[in-house]
């Protein structure tokens, strides 16, 4: 599944020790929700594994936002991962 690694990738570049550890946990321990729930029951992404398309989509795109708005990343992408729990 592409969306994993994506994740995981961005999970990893957060520097700061404290919010990488807890965006870790939360993965792991709702690893089965994020990889095959839906995002929404009829709106957007509701479909198998919708969850995870739209998490990484909006990470992606954050990414992209970042090059013309620098901001700081650690706690955006902490945000958009965590931003549904």
């Amino acid at each position: 599944m592409l969306g994993r690694p994506i994740l995981t990738r961005f999970s990893d570049t957060i520097a700061e020790d404290k919010l990488k550890d807890a965006v870790k946990m939360v993965i792991l321990l709702h690893k089965s929700r994020r990889i095959y729930f839906p995002a929404a029951k009829l709106k957007h992404h509701s479909y198998l594994c919708g969850f995870l398309q739209y998490i990484t989509t909006m990470l992606i795109a954050a990414e992209k936002l970042t090059m013309i708005y620098p901001c700081n990343t650690d706690l955006l992408y902490f945000r958009i991962i965590l931003h549904d729990i």
